[in-house]
């Protein structure tokens, strides 16, 4: 799935997830897309916290995913959340792999300290391991 994490795609990421209970590895591939600005969700939601307090559970999260793969992390804001969000509800997952953007040399080793903030989340998945390149 090609996204920015950007909250005029949280609906959409939440619709996507939900239509496929049988999902087993996710793949995001981050990075600029279209954001339509104009753009209104169905339901007012507070877009800081939409993650933390979101009540909504995602299917596969219970049920089959065992695998999420990040390419293009750069731990911006709201990256991290939905991440955390995927290691705390994500019973099943055994490996999140994160590879860090590569574009600009000089960040790589800040994108590599905000991804170790995902080691610090109380996993749902005793099996879960996370791998930062």
């Amino acid at each position: 799935m090609r996204t920015n994490i950007h909250p005029n795609e949280f609906c959409g990421i939440i619709f996507l997830l939900n239509s496929c209970p049988h999902l087993k590895k996710l793949t995001l591939m981050l990075g600029q897309g279209k954001i339509f600005q104009d753009y209104e969700p169905p339901f007012p939601m507070d877009i800081g916290t939409f993650w933390v307090t979101n009540m909504i559970l995602i299917n596969c999260l219970s049920t089959s995913l065992e695998a999420v793969e990040v390419k293009g992390f750069t731990g911006k804001q709201h990256e991290i959340p939905f991440l955390a969000y995927l290691i705390h509800y994500g019973k099943l997952i055994k490996t999140l792999s994160l590879a860090v953007d590569s574009h600009d040399i000089a960040d790589t080793q800040i994108y590599i300290e905000k991804a170790q903030i995902l080691k610090t989340i109380k996993p749902a998945s005793k099996k879960i391991r996370i791998h930062i390149s």
